[in-house]
């Protein structure tokens, strides 16, 4: 195992994508935020399925030059009505994001010997409120950025470095 990883997460979407990138090393079992941002496709370069390819695009153009060890990707959450046992009524817009999640995901892991993991926002958030996210993120990792795309993808490497790894993140303080 190498001393120090490059983690990337991606909050994916349709037209828009929060990015993180954070630095894990495992010999002083801490974590680093080096940067986040959003990428924006916007609704007048065509279908959804050309912002999907675009959005793929983007993802693995940034993989080319950052050339991070571990990408993470938040999958979708589908709500389903207990009553009909069908999709909700966004389903078409859940069924984009899956294709958008998962072609993502193929083209990084055919392009990389990295690893690609697709973590379910029910794993890394459970229930808990957006709020309550966005301000874990501000004191663990100094992020305040205000925008859901970049709160999620900094949630997603938060979780992974204090759950999954079991390191404490720079600006800790009690949960």
């Amino acid at each position: 195992m190498k001393n120090k990883v490059q983690l990337l997460c991606i909050d994916p979407g349709t037209r828009k994508m929060g990015m993180a990138v954070f630095e894990v090393n495992h010999k002083k079992k801490a974590g680093r935020l080096i940067k986040y941002f959003v990428v924006l496709v916007p609704k007048s370069q065509g279908e959804w399925q050309d912002r999907i390819d675009m959005m793929a695009n983007k993802a693995i153009q940034f993989c080319n030059t950052s050339r991070p060890d571990i990408v993470l990707i938040e999958g979708p959450r589908l709500f389903l009505s207990t009553r009909k046992g069908r999709a909700a009524s966004n389903s078409s817009a859940i069924l984009k994001l899956v294709a958008v999640v998962y072609c993502m995901a193929g083209a990084l892991r055919a392009l990389f010997t990295e690893d690609v993991i697709v973590v379910g926002v029910q794993k890394w958030k459970g229930n808990v409120p957006k709020e309550i996210t966005q301000r874990r993120v501000a004191r663990h990792w100094n992020c305040r950025s205000g925008d859901d795309n970049i709160t999620d993808a900094v949630g997603i490497g938060d979780w992974y470095i204090r759950k999954q790894l079991g390191y404490k993140p720079p600006y800790h303080r009690r949960d």
